[in-house]
């Protein structure tokens, strides 16, 4: 082969491994921003800690490689022999200054540094606009370490609506421990808006959901106003039953007198129906990310119960929420305690 297309092929492969690298550098980020489901890279400990010490090695490599091509790139364009081919002098300048200078400080950098640097920002991005597409979201807002004990954790509901600029804040559900035995409840706090503007869809009838720990029983009762045209006077009554299994894959077998006779699974935090043959179905909620710079927060998409009369905060959406919020707030005291407390 002549040197020309030495060149090319040299050239090529150095575009390809560069390319590579970005497609490494990619997964780790993802791993990072979206830690479960649960992929081949950060399945345990050990093979996330080896994928991102293989990365900082190659990267440290790879980025003293592109060091080395900048440094032949600008010794060229300004060795003597090139300067009289391409006269304009200005016209060369403003192009090292203000496109090669950054390109090739992008190429030495990120290699080394690209997964530290890019993933806050997805981070950001993933907490601000990954649930814009659904009717709803919930910040799930655990307990710190520094936290007061009377201080509970707590669920704000959001809807999404087309109309508006921003998300508007429905109501809140609190998680409590009422005898500091092994029944929890998830009950509602306070309406965070008019109760009559809030859409029928998104309206919550089941209002308190306990949980024995014990029994692994789930019942839950709800609240349904005795007139339509007034939320003051209501009646409580009965409405959810079931079991769950808060293990590694949380799963709930719920009976509601709302037409419903539904498993929900979920490898947390997805929760999808499960139909009586474990077929998967409808996607139920989805978790996101921790908030930038606070553990103590976890977003929930919320696609709701499908084709069913207030969906979006059916069962299956609230009682998933209530044993993810008990998750959260274990997380997020354990996130938030000083390093001489772990």
């Amino acid at each position: 082969m002549t040197d020309r297309t030495w060149v090319i092929v040299a050239f090529l492969g150095w575009l390809a491994i560069n390319g590579a690298d970005a497609v490494w550098i990619y997964f780790y980020v993802m791993a990072e921003v979206l830690p479960v489901p649960h992929n081949a890279i950060d399945r345990s400990t050990h093979t996330r800690d080896g994928y991102m010490a293989m990365m900082i090695i190659f990267g440290f490599v790879w980025s003293s490689v592109n060091f080395i091509a900048a440094c032949g790139y600008f010794a060229l364009v300004h060795d003597t022999d090139y300067r009289r081919r391409f006269s304009g002098q200005t016209l060369r300048w403003l192009t090292t200054i203000f496109v090669a200078v950054p390109v090739w400080a992008f190429m030495i950098v990120m290699p080394f540094a690209g997964g530290w640097i890019v993933t806050p920002l997805v981070k950001q991005h993933a907490w601000k606009h990954w649930c814009d597409s659904y009717p709803m979201f919930v910040i799930l807002d655990g307990t710190s370490y520094y936290d007061a004990s009377y201080v509970v954790p707590r669920a704000y509901f959001y809807i999404n609506s087309p109309s508006a600029s921003e998300p508007t804040q429905l109501f809140t559900y609190e998680l409590s421990n009422p005898g500091d035995g092994d029944t929890w409840l998830f009950g509602l706090r306070s309406f965070d808006e008019p109760q009559f503007s809030i859409p029928l869809d998104s309206y919550p009838t089941l209002q308190q959901i306990y949980y024995n720990y014990n029994t692994l029983t789930v019942a839950g009762n709800c609240t349904i106003p005795d007139s339509i045209a007034s939320n003051t006077s209501t009646t409580t009554i009965p409405c959810v039953s079931g079991t769950f299994d808060p293990g590694a894959r949380l799963t709930l077998s719920l009976n509601s007198s709302v037409p419903l006779n539904s498993t929900l699974s979920t490898a947390y935090p997805s929760g999808v129906e499960v139909d009586a043959e474990g077929n998967l179905g409808h996607l139920v909620l989805k978790t996101t990310v921790t908030k930038p710079r606070d553990a103590t927060e976890l977003k929930v998409c919320v696609a709701g119960a499908l084709g069913r009369e207030a969906g979006t905060v059916a069962a299956e959406v609230l009682a998933p929420l209530g044993v993810a919020l008990l998750r959260q707030d274990d997380f997020a005291r354990y996130a938030t305690q000083p390093n001489d407390a772990a």
